[in-house]
C-alpha cells in the first residue's frame, strides 16, 4: 500500500495521487526530459517536459529569463463550461543586490538624455511577484518545504488557485533554488485537473535542476532584474522634430537588436519597409504578410490622409509579434503588472477563424494609435468623441485592397441606424459634433454607429468629393492643435516640477495631463467648432445632414 508517511516532505506536496504517478513516470523521466534549457548568465541548467516550446520573452521583462509552454491542452470537467488550458513553466530571477534594497541603476546616453536605459527593482521575491502579477483567480499557499536538489537549497511551494478562476481550480508548482546572489524560481501552472497526469512530469524537471558555470561574469549593477530600454517621452516633448527623430531612430534601432536577441531559435525575423516581423505562425510568412500588408495599408492611409498632423515627426516603426497561436500569445503576455502606453509592439497570432478578421482589426487599431502617439499624442487625447470614435471604428474594418484601403460599412452599424431612425431617435450630425463623452455615451451605441458612418461619410463616401465637405477632418485637426497650442501657452496652472525619472512617475505625468484636458473637454470641443463651421449658414447644415443620412440609410 502507497502512503506518504515515509516520503521527504516535499515529494508530500504531490498528495497521493501525484504521487502514484510519479512513482509510475520515474522510470521515463530521461525521455519526458529530453530537451535542456541553459543559462550561463545564471549559472544553471534545468530539463525541461518534452515537447514544450520555449516562448519569446518581453524585451521590458528581464526578471523572467524562461518560458516554455506545454504541448496539449487541459479542460476542467465538462469543456462546455471551461477554455482548455496549456500547463506553462517560468523562471524568474531575483536578484540578492536588488532584492535586499541595492540602488536602482540608470544608464543614460550623454545626449540630453535621449534614452534611458533603466534598471529596476520591480520586486522583493516571488510572493511579492506573485501579488502584483498574477491575474488568474485568488491563491494561497497550500504547502512550503525546505529541501536540496543537487547540492542546491531550494524552497518547495504548493500554491492552489481555486476561486474567481477562467479554467477552473488550478496549481502552482514553484521551487525557488537559492543560488550565489540570486534567487531563481521556477514556476510550474496547471489546471487542477490535469495535475495527476503532469506531476511526475513536473518533479522531474524540478529536480534535475544543476549548477553550471557563469561564463557572462557575475551578476553586478548593471545586470540586475528590470532592465528594459525606456522611452522617455516627457524629455522628448522639450526637443525639436529633428532631435526627436535621431532619439527615436536610436531606440528603435536598440529595441529591434534587443528583440531579436531574445528571439527563440525556431521564430523569424525580417524587416520590412518601416516595420519589424516576428514570425512564428508556421505558414511561410503567409498569415504574417497577411498581417503586414494590413498594417502597411493603414500606415500608408494615415500618412497620406493626415499629413499636417505632427508634420516632420518620426514614428517609430512598429513591431508585429505573430504567435502560432492564442495559447502562445497568452503565455507570451503572462508574468506582467501592466502594459507600455507607449509601446511599439503589436502582439497577435495567427487566426484561423473568420479569415483572421479579427487580429487584422486589433492590428488596425494598434497602428493608429502608434502612429497618433508619435506624431502628436496631445492632439489625439484631446479628439473629440465623435472623430475620436468614429476614426477608430473606420481603421478597425480597413481591408487592404491590392495597393489601396477600403472602409466598408459594418452592417451592424447600418442596421442599428435605420432601426433608430424609424423610431425618430437619429440625432443629427451637427449635433453628434457637438456632444461632449457624458452625452456621447449615454446613448449607448446608437451614437457610435452614427459617428462611425458620420466618418465614413467625410473620408470615404460622398463627403469626400463634396467641395464644402472633403476637407472637414483635416480643418478640424488643424483648428484642435491650434485651440490646444493657445491654451498650453496661457496655462497657469502648467507642471514646472522636474521631469519623471521612473516609468511609474512618467505615466503620472500623463495621467494628469489626460484628466487636465478630460476638464476641458467641452470648452475646446465648443471652441474648435467655432473655428471650423464659423462661416457654415443653416443651409449649409441641411444639405450635409441630408447628404449623410442619405448615404447610410
Amino acid at each position: 500500500m502507497i502512503t506518504t508517511r515515509n516520503i521527504p516532505g516535499s515529494l508530500r506536496l504531490l498528495g497521493k495521487a501525484g504521487l502514484l504517478t510519479l512513482l509510475l513516470a520515474l522510470g521515463l523521466a530521461p525521455s519526458a526530459l529530453a530537451q535542456y534549457h541553459e543559462d550561463n548568465k545564471y549559472g544553471y541548467k534545468i530539463g525541461i517536459p518534452r515537447d514544450w516550446q520555449e516562448i519569446p520573452l518581453k524585451v521590458d521583462e528581464s526578471w523572467i529569463i524562461a518560458k516554455y509552454l506545454g504541448d496539449r491542452g487541459f479542460t476542467h470537467r465538462d469543456p462546455k463550461d471551461f477554455p482548455e488550458h496549456k500547463p506553462d513553466m517560468q523562471v524568474i530571477a531575483f536578484v540578492e543586490r536588488v532584492t535586499d534594497g541595492g540602488p536602482e541603476v540608470e544608464a543614460e546616453k550623454k545626449s540630453d538624455d535621449e534614452i534611458v536605459i533603466k534598471l529596476t527593482n520591480p520586486y522583493k521575491d516571488y510572493p511579492d511577484y506573485l501579488r502584483r502579477t498574477f491575474t488568474e483567480g485568488g491563491w494561497y499557499e497550500h504547502g512550503r518545504e525546505e529541501r536540496e536538489v543537487n547540492g542546491v537549497s531550494v524552497t518547495c511551494l504548493d500554491i492552489k488557485v481555486e476561486k474567481l478562476t477562467t479554467y477552473g481550480p488550478m496549481r502552482l508548482i514553484t521551487w525557488i533554488y537559492h543560488l550565489e546572489g540570486v534567487d531563481l524560481a521556477v514556476q510550474f501552472q496547471c489546471i487542477e485537473q490535469a495535475y495527476p497526469k503532469l506531476g511526475g512530469a513536473i518533479l522531474g524537471s524540478l529536480k534535475s535542476f544543476r549548477e553550471i558555470e557563469r561564463t557572462q561574469g557575475p551578476i553586478g549593477p548593471g545586470e540586475v532584474t528590470g532592465s528594459t530600454i525606456r522611452f522617455s517621452n516627457v524629455k522628448m516633448d522639450k526637443m525639436t522634430p529633428d532631435q526627436r527623430r535621431i532619439q527615436r531612430i536610436d531606440a528603435e534601432k536598440a529595441l529591434h537588436e534587443k528583440m531579436k536577441e531574445r528571439l527563440p531559435s525556431d521564430w523569424q525575423a525580417i524587416e520590412v519597409g518601416n516595420f519589424l516581423l516576428l514570425d512564428h505562425a508556421g505558414d511561410r510568412f503567409s498569415f504574417a504578410k497577411k498581417i503586414l500588408t494590413q498594417a502597411q495599408a493603414v500606415m500608408g492611409w494615415l500618412e497620406k490622409t493626415f499629413p499636417e498632423v505632427g508634420e516632420g515627426e518620426y514614428v517609430r516603426s512598429p513591431i508585429i509579434r505573430v504567435c502560432k497561436d492564442i495559447d502562445e500569445e497568452r503565455a507570451f503576455r503572462k508574468g506582467s503588472d501592466g502594459w507600455g502606453g507607449m509601446s511599439t509592439e503589436i502582439v497577435t497570432h495567427k487566426d484561423t477563424g473568420f479569415g483572421g478578421d479579427y487580429e487584422m482589426r486589433w492590428v488596425n487599431m494598434r497602428i493608429m494609435e502608434i502612429w497618433f502617439q508619435d506624431r502628436d499624442r496631445e492632439l489625439y487625447w484631446a479628439l473629440p468623441p465623435w472623430l475620436g470614435s468614429g476614426l477608430t471604428q473606420l481603421i478597425y474594418g480597413a481591408k487592404a485592397r491590392g495597393r489601396g484601403i477600403q472602409f466598408p460599412p459594418d452592417a451592424y452599424d447600418r442596421v442599428e441606424l435605420k432601426v433608430a431612425a424609424q423610431k425618430r431617435e437619429l440625432t443629427s450630425p451637427l449635433e453628434l459634433m457637438k456632444m461632449d463623452s457624458s452625452a456621447f455615451n449615454d446613448s449607448g451605441s446608437i451614437n457610435s454607429a452614427m459617428a462611425a458612418e458620420l466618418v465614413r461619410f467625410l473620408v470615404a463616401g460622398p463627403g469626400a468629393k463634396n467641395r464644402q465637405t472633403k476637407d472637414i477632418i483635416s480643418n478640424y485637426m488643424a483648428n484642435l492643435k491650434a485651440v490646444i497650442t493657445e491654451y498650453e501657452e496661457k496655462d497657469e496652472s502648467k507642471d514646472d516640477s522636474s521631469d519623471p525619472m521612473t516609468e511609474e512617475e512618467e505615466e503620472e505625468h500623463f495621467r494628469k495631463q489626460r484628466e487636465k484636458w478630460q476638464k476641458r473637454r467641452q470648452e475646446v470641443l465648443d471652441a474648435v467648432f467655432e473655428k471650423t463651421f464659423a462661416d457654415w449658414s443653416e443651409q449649409d447644415w441641411k444639405r450635409f445632414e441630408q447628404a449623410y443620412f442619405k448615404s447610410v440609410l
